[in-house]
């Protein structure tokens, strides 16, 4: 069998990605069976030099920086090709999108995202306009490429998979997933370092890219939650970096965070950490995920990761939720930097900005209310994800409103209750901020209620009452925490409370304790809607608990993890990704097909 190689810059050793070490991996297991292999690229680096006098032939054409432009990629396959047509391969294999030569024969290994997706991802209308300016030759290039079919796509992740069918239109079954292969290390590293601080691992040389500030905002709020811990990050170009040097100010990490050079040998960084970080916000696979734990480094990744495909979350290793993420870079660290300084792609999505949100969606439902806009049915939404405080104490994850009814009740308007509690509309417009900070947090002494829970907010009613806000958890029907009323207390006696347990926040001081409180099933009619008006107005993913980051990471920190065997789980997991068994899979399902 005679096989073609195409690639920009072939590497023998010192891989620079992934898929640099995946075609290596192919072109030297392919020799090793006896194939004859051409390579062609544009470049052929090695300090041994080992497989290259293995090759059948080795072309080189044009230069590695031709790859950044459309125009030079598509004259480099145009000689390819003519070159090619005068052997009889059996199977030509290319990396990343390109132009088509066979399409009986062509095979297209995809390592990363189109620059449509990239487009896509690039933010707020604005942002995403700039990068169309900016890309428009590539994106207009890769959708005219990508119009003549490869015989086969291979691709390392189903995120990148469902990107290229959601894009371009590509059948299915024209798509194979191949999870990448890891290289079993030959000494096992020690993961035993109970003597020294819990090290977190983030190789980012693409700082923005690889979540570089998404980690930098988990290690603040790492930090402010009173922990101590380590962290080391792969990025030779960080002192350059003004937005990130602005951000280690602001934040505190000086101390904290140390960077490291680019790493020939990543042997090194994962004995020296205990746990491996990918925060990318483009990645489609993330080999360092993979190496890690076949060193017995846990990783976690975020939900864009394609890595993710190979975690079953808390059993061997963790997934920490990115979606719905806005789209942020280092100025949303607060520091004032020029754009020029930054990475293109940086994505957080912390309470502060959700708060934000929640304060504009819910003023702007009162608003609609009193202008008439908002059916009569409809809920008047408050916050989207519940506050940690409030979901410490046992509030459900799930979307908080406000029926049109108790709002009348509460600025005295007339309404079913017939009753009036007067607050002021001002105050009343800060609901979603005050509930956020609120105090306290009591269980509710009303019989028959007692599975309601009690905010005693920051704010005071006209007679210098403090104003209080009750809730009805999420039950099984009703998938919505409900705000039942809010009024000022005029009798409130936080230490009568206190000592018949019934305080379970205090701002003062931590938690008191987690409320065992069963949710009682209510019904729609006990808040005069219909449950088709709910289901307008309800989202399912607000069902799902948000998993950050920071939480994912304070699993390590509070003892929640038997760290020892979750290292064995990876490791053992890691080792079903040998690059063999890639290789086997492209024998079978490519050339032996």
């Amino acid at each position: 069998m005679k096989l073609a190689f195409i690639i920009n810059v072939f590497r023998e050793d010192d891989f620079h990605s992934g898929g640099e070490k995946l075609f290596y991996e192919l072109v030297n297991r392919s020799i090793n069976d006896g194939y004859k292999v051409d390579l062609y690229c544009t470049s052929y680096l090695s300090s041994k030099n080992a497989l290259k006098n293995r090759l059948n032939r080795l072309t080189l054409l044009g230069r590695p920086k031709d790859f950044k432009h459309p125009h030079k990629i598509e004259v480099f396959y145009e000689n390819v090709k003519n070159l090619t047509q005068k052997e009889n391969y059996d199977f030509i294999i290319s990396e990343n999108i390109s132009p088509v030569i066979d399409t009986e024969k062509h095979i297209g290994i995809l390592q990363g995202h189109s620059m449509l997706h990239y487009r896509n991802r690039a933010g707020n209308v604005l942002s995403r306009a700039w990068f169309s300016v900016k890309k428009h030759r590539h994106i207009r290039a890769q959708k005219e490429w990508l119009k003549t079919p490869y015989k086969k796509i291979i691709v390392p992740s189903n995120v990148l998979k469902e990107e290229l069918v959601q894009n371009f239109g590509i059948p299915k079954e024209r798509i194979l997933v191949m999870h990448l292969g890891v290289d079993t290390p030959i000494e096992t590293i020690s993961t035993s370092k109970a003597d020294s601080p819990f090290t977190f691992g983030l190789s980012a040389p693409s700082f923005g890219k690889k979540g570089g500030y998404v980690f930098l905002k988990a290690l603040n709020q790492l930090k402010c939650r009173g922990y101590d811990f380590r962290a080391k990050i792969i990025y030779p170009k960080h002192a350059k970096n003004i937005g990130l040097q602005l951000a280690l100010s602001r934040y505190g990490l000086r101390n904290v965070v140390e960077f490291m050079p680019y790493q020939a040998d990543m042997s090194g960084f994962y004995s020296s950490v205990d746990c491996v970080v990918m925060p990318s916000v483009l990645e489609t696979f993330g080999l360092v995920a993979l190496e890690g734990m076949i060193n017995g480094k846990p990783a976690i990744v975020s939900s864009f990761c394609g890595a993710k495909e190979i975690i079953t979350d808390g059993e061997n290793g963790f997934v920490f939720d990115m979606e719905g993420k806005k789209f942020v870079s280092a100025s949303d660290t607060g520091v004032s930097v020029s754009p020029d300084t930054i990475d293109d792609f940086n994505y957080e999505d912390t309470e502060e900005q959700l708060l934000k949100n929640d304060i504009k969606k819910f003023n702007q439902d009162i608003q609609d209310f009193h202008s008439g806009k908002l059916k009569p049915t409809s809920l008047i939404y408050v916050m989207q994800t519940i506050p940690k405080i409030w979901q410490n104490v046992g509030l459900p994850n799930k979307r908080m409103v406000l029926p049109q009814e108790v709002y009348k009740k509460i600025i005295n308007l007339p309404n079913k209750y017939k009753k009036n509690h007067n607050l002021d509309k001002e105050t009343v417009k800060r609901l979603p901020e005050l509930i956020a900070n609120p105090d306290y947090i009591l269980q509710s002494s009303a019989k028959d209620k007692e599975h309601r829970f009690i905010g005693v907010l920051n704010a005071y009613d006209s007679s210098g009452c403090q104003i209080i806000i009750i809730i009805e958890p999420a039950a099984k029907q009703l998938k919505l925490n409900i705000i039942t009323s809010s009024y000022g207390k005029n009798n409130l006696n936080i230490e009568k409370e206190r000592t018949v347990g019934r305080v379970l926040y205090d701002k003062k001081i931590k938690p008191v304790k987690q409320a065992s409180i069963e949710p009682v099933s209510m019904t729609s009619t006990d808040f005069n809607i219909t449950i088709t008006d709910i289901s307008q107005n309800f989202n399912p993913e607000w069902q799902t608990p948000r998993r950050s980051l920071a939480d994912r990471m304070e699993l390590f920190l509070n003892n929640s993890v038997n760290y020892s065997i979750l290292s064995r789980k990876v490791r053992e997991k890691a080792s079903t990704y040998s690059w063999e068994a890639f290789y086997e899979k492209f024998k079978s399902e490519i050339l032996n097909d």
